[in-house]
């Protein structure tokens, strides 16, 4: 009898802590931050061991600026499931943001390359902020990386365009003057442009370019 009530709590404590996992990421796909980091919190009550609950937590504190508590969650995420790629990804977006810890932001992202590369809008995003910050050989090496994405086949329902990963390579190459480079991604952001507008602007920079 009283194994049968351990059990059924458990499982009880199971259901409602899935239900609080879903919900929380219901309310980062909203973009709810402080709705999604209550629920993590009390996803952590039931199962402090949990990573996805860190992980979420990590998210919502990154997304609201509070990079301090973003760390401690990120942190105790990477302790549950250090081959979290998104995790590490986080990490290195939160350094970025926060103050642009830039050598702090590599290390992440070296360890989000090793664990397998799955957001392709998160590391985009860190690559644009790469771009931002003016770290234009680190935000390279993660654009190349979405390129290789998209040519393994590895990007489905993604809101990341290809072209758009293209065009902000040959952006940095023609700034670094290595115009052949430039040219070839200015090629394919031509090629995967999802608007005529967009075309023509890249069809401008060519044209200039070969006039070079």
């Amino acid at each position: 009898m009283l194994r049968s009530l351990v059990g059924s709590e458990m499982c009880i404590r199971d259901r409602t802590f899935n239900m609080f996992l879903r919900l929380g990421y219901i309310f980062l796909r909203r973009k709810s931050w402080p709705d999604a980091k209550a629920v993590f919190l009390r996803a952590c009550e039931l199962f402090r061991q949990s990573s996805y609950a860190w992980l979420g937590i990590g998210i919502s504190c990154t997304r609201m600026g509070d990079y301090k508590e973003a760390e401690e969650a990120l942190t105790e995420a990477n302790i549950f499931d250090p081959l979290n790629a998104d995790t590490w990804g986080y990490l290195a977006l939160m350094c970025l943001h926060d103050n642009g810890r830039v050598i702090q932001a590599n290390q992440a992202l070296r360890e989000m390359f090793k664990a397998g590369v799955e957001q392709v809008e998160l590391l985009e995003e860190i690559a644009d902020e790469l771009a931002r910050l003016g770290k234009s050989e680190m935000a390279e090496t993660c654009y190349r990386k979405l390129i290789e994405m998209f040519n393994g086949g590895r990007v489905r329902n993604s809101l990341t365009e290809r072209g758009s990963v293209h065009l902000k390579l040959a952006k940095i190459l023609h700034a670094e003057g290595r115009l052949a480079e430039a040219t070839e991604e200015y090629q394919e952001a031509h090629r995967f442009a999802v608007s005529e507008s967009e075309r023509d602007k890249i069809k401008t920079i060519l044209e200039t370019l070969s006039s070079a």
